[in-house]
């Protein structure tokens, strides 16, 4: 059984602290003393005394949201389909700026959707309780609540005070939820590789900024999850969803767009960035979104080579197919850049008109299945003695370098640890050389192999 909570409010007001408070940092939403941060909805999910909670964070809601037909209005459009989804809203306010007419315009708003209304009022500590508490009373709502996100204050109680009224309740507003339990147990296992169809694939969408990565997510969802707009940067923090198709379940995780380090500017984008890369310990399949009008880059050369060595499945989007002729993609597929990187798969869409994204599903199911493919070490080891016929390791100190065997270490990625002796003083051209021979011998399509060398410990050596 499950409710759902919506945490709604003025920006600023301390609605992403308190999610990390109450989800205990798990989901990690970007806080800070800026306004504005959040602008996608994100979901994390809690158990208090065996209730279970899928709370929203919605984006702050800014004086003009209502009326300008920009970010802002459609960051309105985010919070009113997070309104719709809770069985319970929570409008969080801050004491220290004391009650504004923006907050009595909300609670009028939120009374028009007929939804359970909680008032938090948030920030209290270092301030006089009663005087607080005297002018949030004029607001006559029956639920409220004093507290600080920050400190923990009042937290406890707020959560068995939640449970307590749906408990009571007689037409309870509790609802099955299927997915729930999946994940729940997805958001707390980190990189839990799948092994079968009841698992979940979890996918990155990663590009330069304004490349159409949230435009393709939303595309793949059928829904309008995230906010999109034609200014780069849009999206700052990373926003993951759930979709089952065919019995299988796909995480989307989609994430700030990754400038130059020379050209990152803000404290927030670099928080940004940051949370963006740690994705990639998370994920099992990359989507490198690129803009086929810009042709790849160096941004994207380096991209691809952090994916690629942090061990994930990666797949290259490129996007804005549409405004590209014929040659202009003969061009973008004869890059130096596609030449290195034969195991990866390219594929053109156009995100904005939906075309070509119903066969990426198909290009995940491979990528991924392909990094957890199970394989024999005789057919590991046959694949080494090939490539050493082909290409002797080189000498060293007058003895060549001995290989003798390999075998499968781990799954996703693909782990083949190779034993001999003095493998440390191999180069990296003939690690390379090793580790190409394997990925077009295996044909791990999208797939990364990892190569671990482990070396035999000499008896008469102290």
């Amino acid at each position: 059984m499950v409710i759902t909570i919506a945490l709604i409010g003025r920006t600023n007001v301390g609605k992403s602290t308190l999610f990390n408070k109450l989800t205990g940092n798990r989901n990690d939403a970007l806080a800070s003393n800026h306004a504005s941060l959040t602008r996608d909805r994100k979901h994390g999910f809690i158990i208090v005394n065996n209730t279970k909670i899928v709370l929203i964070d919605t984006p702050g809601i800014n004086e003009d949201s209502k009326k300008k037909i920009s970010l802002d209005k459609e960051i309105f459009e985010q919070v009113k389909f997070s309104i719709k989804q809770a069985d319970l809203v929570c409008l969080v306010v801050s004491a220290r700026n004391k009650l504004m007419h923006k907050d009595v315009e909300i609670i009028e708003m939120l009374r028009k959707f007929q939804k359970k209304i909680f008032l938090l009022v948030n920030k209290i500590e270092g301030l006089n309780f009663d005087l607080v508490k005297y002018e949030f009373y004029t607001l006559g709502l029956r639920n409220m609540h004093f507290i600080s996100a920050t400190n923990g204050i009042g937290i406890d109680f707020l959560t068995n005070n939640i449970c307590s009224f749906f408990t009571s309740q007689k037409n309870s507003l509790y609802k099955k939820n299927k997915d729930f339990d999946i994940i729940y147990s997805i958001t707390n296992d980190k990189k839990n590789c799948c092994q079968n169809l009841n698992k979940t694939i979890k996918i990155a969408i990663i590009g330069k900024p304004n490349v159409g990565k949230s435009t393709l997510i939303n595309v793949l969802l059928n829904e309008k999850r995230v906010i999109v707009d034609s200014n780069p940067g849009t999206t700052r923090d990373s926003n993951w969803s759930l979709i089952i198709r065919n019995k299988i379940n796909y995480m989307f995780f989609d994430t700030a767009g990754i400038r130059k380090k020379n050209k990152i500017s803000t404290y927030i984008e670099k928080i940004s960035v940051h949370k963006t890369l740690k994705i990639l310990n998370l994920v099992h399949v990359v989507l490198l979104v690129i803009d086929a009008m810009d042709g790849f880059s160096d941004q994207d050369f380096y991209l691809l080579n952090l994916i690629i060595k942090n061990g994930c499945s990666v797949i290259i989007i490129l996007n804005k197919n549409d405004k590209l002729s014929e040659k202009m993609r003969i061009n973008v597929l004869n890059s130096k850049m596609l030449k290195l990187i034969s195991h990866v798969k390219c594929h053109f869409i156009s995100a904005k008109h939906n075309m070509g994204t119903s066969i990426i599903f198909k290009l995940i199911n491979e990528a991924f299945f392909n990094s957890i493919k199970k394989i024999h070490t005789s057919k590991i080891t046959e694949i080494l003695k090939l490539a050493i016929t082909k290409h002797q390791p080189p000498i060293y100190k007058r003895d060549r370098i001995k290989i003798k065997y390999a075998h499968i270490g781990k799954h996703n990625p693909l782990t083949i640890i190779i034993h001999g002796n003095k493998l440390e003083k191999l180069s990296n051209v003939y690690k390379k050389y090793l580790t190409n021979f394997f990925q077009s011998k295996l044909n791990l399509v999208g797939s990364s192999i990892v190569l671990y060398f482990k070396s035999s410990k000499n008896p008469f050596i102290k």
